[in-house]
């Protein structure tokens, strides 16, 4: 009986700590993950999403449309509790491995570092869900300014009023935002086997979207091969492959290139050549130079992301500054009414999260310093907005053609604006450069010319692993 009690001593002794620090663990993550969800409800509960819509609505100067806060902010609120299944039910599965590895039925050595992946998992998805809840509550800020506009036409003149109502109600093929009810579906934990054991992280499991992708791309449905998109960009998130990882944002980057091929500013332009100056045409004009600026941020976070050396950063710190000079130029154009989700506001973000990428300033470099010193004299211009910049690894920020293409893209944009001010101020020829200039910018941003550069010695290798890759870039190479 003695030698029974001292091996059962042993035992726990030796299992005791290991579980007993499993159980802390476990606690840590649970309470993490209740302060992630009390962040998510402080903006978006049924509460919550009214006064954040409203604060929006009143930061971005909406008027009349402000009839809609309740009901807008009712599809905020529905679409977040859609998405917190993810947290709960990450909840849930801590409970239940640490009650397995408090009875014995899984080993807390094993289970500890599976634990730590999957939280891994959660915070990233975590501040995702943040971006695209922002990108939805800026996107309803920008569609209430329109029908303000509308309203406010809707006296007088007729085409104008057509104009805002058309813009307000187009339809929001292209965004940030997936399909929530995929995100609430998402297990980041495995659960605890019957037979015991520690399985590895659910894998992303790509043969639904496949197959669904498929009919999209053999329709050419546009908007459902966006949905689709949106989804592979989340499941390629939770893979522990580093490449699939990069593949995720490689997606993103098409998409937006998708959404800018749709709507080309040289068809906004368009719109303004035979009109007579006025209401109607200052508004198309500056539909294009918002259009621009927002051109001009997707290229910033693509130049920031690509720099891989000393001699590649001060040449993205002059673009940059360059830009910066630019956007504050605009600043001070009365025209121009920026709102948080303008393209000027967007610019403004990723010029700022480029300089603190690049040190900026840091290191006593005067365009580093000139760069900064204007983004903190514009900052009040601009409302905050979140900026998608996040680093690439070496792949992409290795091919020399991407980075060609970007800053030949900043300078086509940069005339392109240009000629907009010229035609604004009534320079006859400004339009005709403006023009040029946006169908030079919309061949830089293709989506096939895109493909075509990141293919070399990354995507190739990449996506016959992954079924959905290979149909999006048979489908955009066609």
């Amino acid at each position: 009986m003695h030698k029974l009690l001292v091996v059962i001593f042993l035992v726990l002794a030796i299992t005791g700590p290991a579980r007993a620090e499993t159980q802390v663990t476990a606690e840590t993550y649970i309470s993490e993950i209740r302060t992630m969800m009390a962040e998510q409800e402080a903006r978006w509960s049924s509460n919550s999403a009214k006064v954040s819509l409203q604060s929006a609505f009143d930061a971005g100067g909406v008027g009349w449309a402000q009839r809609y806060v309740d009901s807008w902010s009712d599809w905020l609120w529905i679409d977040w509790s859609i998405t917190n299944g993810l947290y709960s039910s990450a909840e849930r599965r801590l409970y239940e491995w640490r009650s397995a590895v408090e009875s014995g039925r899984a080993d807390a050595a094993q289970v500890e570092p599976m634990l730590e992946r999957g939280m891994v998992r959660l915070r990233l998805l975590h501040t995702q869900i943040q971006i695209w809840f922002e990108d939805d509550l800026a996107y309803n800020v920008r569609m209430a300014r329109w029908l303000d506009r509308a309203n406010e036409a809707a006296c007088c003149d007729g085409e104008l009023y057509n104009y805002y109502s058309a813009l307000a109600n187009k339809p929001r093929s292209v965004s940030a935002s997936p399909d929530y009810e995929v995100i609430g579906k998402i297990q980041v934990f495995p659960a605890v086997p019957e037979g015991g054991g520690v399985p590895a992280l659910p894998e992303p499991d790509m043969s639904g979207l496949e197959r669904r992708a498929a009919e999209a791309f053999a329709a050419d449905d546009a908007e459902a091969i966006y949905k689709y998109i949106r989804e592979a960009e989340v499941l390629l998130l939770l893979s522990d492959n580093p490449e699939l990882t990069e593949l995720s944002r490689v997606l993103s980057l098409i998409r937006e290139r998708m959404g800018f091929a749709a709507d080309p500013v040289g068809a906004i332009l368009s719109r303004a050549e035979d009109l007579p100056d006025g209401p109607l045409r200052d508004a198309i004009f500056q539909q294009a130079q918002d259009a621009l600026l927002n051109r001009s941020a997707h290229l910033t976070e693509i130049l920031t992301n690509s720099a891989t050396s000393p001699e590649e950063r001060e040449g993205m710190r002059s673009t940059l500054l360059a830009n910066a000079k630019r956007l504050a130029q605009f600043a001070d154009d009365s025209r121009l009414d920026f709102s948080r989700s303008s393209g000027a506001s967007r610019l403004f973000a990723a010029l700022s999260a480029a300089s603190h990428m690049s040190d900026a300033g840091e290191r006593g470099d005067v365009s580093g310093a000139e760069l900064a010193k204007i983004l903190q004299d514009a900052s009040d211009a601009f409302p905050g907005t979140i900026s998608p910049v996040a680093p690439f690894s070496g792949p992409m920020g290795a091919m020399a053609a991407q980075i060609n293409d970007v800053r030949r893209g900043f300078k086509l944009a940069a005339g392109a604006m240009d000629g907009v001010s010229a035609a604004i101020g009534g320079d006859s020829e400004g339009l005709e450069r403006a023009q040029t200039a946006a169908r030079g910018l919309e061949d830089v941003l293709s989506p096939k010319r895109f493909v075509e550069n990141v293919t070399r010695g990354f995507v190739e290798g990449v996506v016959n692993n992954v079924p959905f890759a290979r149909s999006l870039y048979d489908w955009v190479k066609k």
